[in-house]
């Protein structure tokens, strides 16, 4: 099966398509994933994955992923330059980080081969931060609104 990732500013948005059959596609998959109410999403960066029994604990930088005016201005702020030249600007102030549960089941979605995507297990990608594959690449998280707000999905944007 083969899936197309492709991040459009700045409505972030991952469009996934499905293969086998060349008429048939995958429906649309926005990033971050839509948010029920009290589900939060937050992009950043996982510092850390590991097994705890039955379930993951996840480690995560939080950060701003910043499009159009408000990217403008704080790469401005930054740097002295407003060129955002792929009208993304990531912000990264506190490096803080925050612990999450994430289910051994979680859905894990990752690039594989320039947009193209791959759904991965937990486990797979708990492999992929210990081997330091993961450093600097920022993922979408959505958080439910339940006790322990659990991860719910991990998502890789494309970014150019």
């Amino acid at each position: 099966m083969t899936r197309t990732l492709a991040f459009v500013a700045p409505a972030a948005a991952l469009v996934v398509t499905s293969a086998p059959a060349a008429h048939r596609q995958a429906p649309l998959l926005t990033l971050p994933r839509a948010a029920q109410a009290g589900q939060q999403t937050q992009f950043g960066h996982i510092s850390s994955l590991n097994r705890v029994g039955a379930r993951y604990i996840m480690r995560f930088d939080p950060a701003w992923m910043l499009t159009g005016y408000p990217a403008q201005r704080a790469k401005l702020e930054d740097t002295g330059s407003a060129d955002v030249s792929d009208d993304y600007y990531i912000v990264d102030e506190t490096h803080r980080l925050l612990s999450y549960v994430v289910p051994a089941g979680a859905p894990v979605t990752v690039l594989a081969h320039g947009t193209n995507t791959t759904t991965i297990s937990v486990a797979a990608l708990a492999r992929r931060v210990r081997s330091g594959q993961e450093q600097s690449v920022g993922f979408w998280l959505l958080i439910g609104n339940k006790y322990p707000t659990p991860v719910l999905s991990i998502d890789q944007p494309y970014r150019p």
